[in-house]
């Protein structure tokens, strides 16, 4: 079906989105179609209902809250509807594991336990006004990934190509060659007619969000602004069956973007085709109609959140606390050096003793305790020291063979410690187990003097991490060389295993690990709210913050108190 404004002469153009507006927009009308392809600036622009009731606000003592979905298209009797918001926070799958739509936990779950909760019978709606959906399967035309057989649902999730609509609103793409397949490939640039926004309960349940103002730019070189937006996944597979496509915070829709099927911050925009036949609409303003379903329900939607507006705000005024200073440690004799709070201190800060050893720049350099043995001592640097990528020319995610290793115990070493604070770092065999996930191996062991710590290390309660496989954690946020900061925000739906809150500054950073990530070519990374990410995606090539790990023999060196409110590791004599 081709556009009408692609058929049509500009000044019947005119003419029809005048009609349009007239009898689709007025109130008094039922809904209709969106308009065709977007407005100018990519946009979507169409009629929204209300229709359902799901919990929305992240207050269950008033009970849930009307459902807005926007109309992608209108036809006699029935309507195609997509939800405005991100209902949810949910995997595609709870299992990295070989996955189509049909053997998804996600399919079950929209079809079961939200169809059950959003569409419950209330006046004269009824769940059996949602029509069956002849949903087909979508493969992936970048890889070549098939997605399964067909499927009939009553709830669903949007196929990648489905977002190429134009009759849904949806914005034309652009075709442009891609390194990856050697052809002229369709890719859907940064577009606010895809950009979605979480409900608060989404939110509260670890979404991915954009904490801050942070903009891309549209293919018309304007700055679009993220603030508050999640990214929502598809029907479609990725590069293999374990992966999935989605939507980018932007809007961007590429086919080769890779989320594995087990990514716990997703989020669900669900779809769904509802009959109208017996149901009336009433109209609450230009565009925007509710299932007229009693008094009460048509009252709820006129109060009905703006869940934009409202996780913009909540993101703005979340509260902000002192940074606790690090407790100094009032210790003189090398052998009072101990391990730290096992798992953690209050509120899931690494708390433990802290030396002074080393230099970048001339300012002395800070570690933590992780491990204190009879004859050694495992310290890990409190701050990155500076950023390097694991091996951008090999590509290797191995690591005896990258870059970062040798840069570590080849150049770094020489620079941060002088020649006798060398001496008295041990040579320590190196365990390269592989990535505990995805099975992808990291090599043989190695024996180094400075190393970076694996995945499972910065999961280790004995070192003073937060327990079990890596989540976002207080104790494992990290700041870069130098930082000062002062202030604490806290980080709206982040909390860790023990239900912490998290905190962290505008300056933390991404800290770099040594096992592979997904597959070879990645890396594991500690993001800016202490989570080693689960997708594991962070390409080999990509710069990251260096906190680099060592481990000093504690019979050759002593304690030396300074005024920096923590004693200094000196060689001995």
């Amino acid at each position: 079906m081709v556009c009408f404004r692609r058929r049509c002469a500009f000044w019947l153009i005119l003419i029809i989105l005048m009609a349009v507006s007239a009898a689709g927009f007025a109130e008094g009308t039922a809904p209709s179609n969106p308009l065709c392809g977007g407005t100018a600036d990519r946009d979507w622009s169409g009629d929204r209902v209300f229709l359902g009731s799901y919990e929305q606000d992240a207050d269950e003592s008033n009970g849930p809250e009307p459902i807005l979905w926007r109309v992608l298209q209108a036809e006699p009797g029935r309507l195609l509807l997509l939800s405005e918001y991100a209902l949810e926070t949910k995997p595609f799958h709870t299992r990295s594991e070989s996955v189509t739509w049909e053997t998804s936990d996600i399919r079950q779950w929209l079809n079961s336990v939200f169809l059950d909760a959003a569409f419950a019978d209330r006046g004269n709606w009824q769940k059996a006004f949602v029509l069956d959906h002849d949903t087909k399967a979508s493969d992936n035309l970048f890889f070549g990934t098939v997605g399964g057989r067909d499927t009939v649902d009553r709830v669903f999730l949007m196929a990648w190509e489905d977002l190429q609509v134009e009759q849904y609103g949806f914005p034309p793409g652009f075709r442009e060659h891609s390194d990856a397949t050697g052809k002229d490939e369709l890719f859907t640039k940064v577009c606010p007619a895809t950009m979605c926004y979480p409900t608060l309960r989404a939110a509260q349940q670890d979404a991915l969000i954009t904490r801050s103002h942070s903009t891309r730019q549209t293919p018309d070189k304007t700055d679009l602004d993220g603030f508050g937006s999640v990214y929502w996944i598809l029907r479609t597979p990725g590069k293999a069956d374990r992966y999935i496509t989605y939507v980018s915070r932007w809007g961007r829709t590429t086919i080769d973007f890779l989320s594995p099927v087990d990514h716990s911050e997703s989020t669900i925009r669900p779809a769904v085709l509802v009959d109208t036949s017996a149901l009336n609409f009433h109209p609450l303003g230009e565009g925007l109609f509710c299932a007229d379903v009693d008094e009460r329900y048509l009252q709820e939607c006129r109060e009905a959140l703006d869940y934009k507006a409202a996780i913009q705000e909540k993101l703005t005024n979340l509260p902000v606390r002192a940074s606790e200073p690090v407790n100094p440690t009032d210790k003189s004799d090398i052998r009072d050096l101990a391990n730290p709070v096992t798992g953690g201190g209050p509120g899931g800060r690494w708390e433990g003793d802290r030396v002074w050893f080393g230099q970048r720049g001339g300012e002395p350099i800070l570690w933590r305790v992780l491990r204190a043995d009879d004859d050694s001592l495992l310290l890990l640097s409190e701050y990155g020291l500076e950023k390097h990528s694991f091996d951008e020319k090999k590509g290797t995610s191995v690591w005896s063979n990258s870059a970062v290793r040798t840069y570590l115990n080849e150049e770094m070493i020489g620079r941060i410690f002088s020649p006798a604070e060398t001496e008295v770092l041990k040579t320590t065999v190196i365990r390269n187990e592989a990535d505990p996930r995805y099975g992808t191996p990291c090599g043989e062991d190695t024996e180094d003097r400075i190393f970076l710590l694996s995945y499972q290390e910065c999961a280790s309660e004995e070192y003073g991490f937060s327990p079990g496989l890596p989540v976002q954690s207080n104790s494992r946020i990290c700041y870069p060389f130098g930082d000062s900061h002062d202030t604490e925000s806290a980080v709206f739906g982040k909390r860790d295993s023990a239900g912490n809150q998290i905190w962290n500054a505008d300056r933390a950073v991404r800290w770099l690990l040594r096992t592979a990530g997904f597959t070879e070519g990645y890396i594991i990374d500690v993001d800016a709210h202490g989570d080693a990410y689960h997708h594991e995606l962070s390409a080999v090539g990509k710069e990251l913050w260096l906190r680099p790990a060592v481990i000093v023999d504690r019979t050759k060196v002593r304690l030396e108190q300074t005024d920096l409110g923590f004693p200094k590791l000196i060689p001995s004599e």
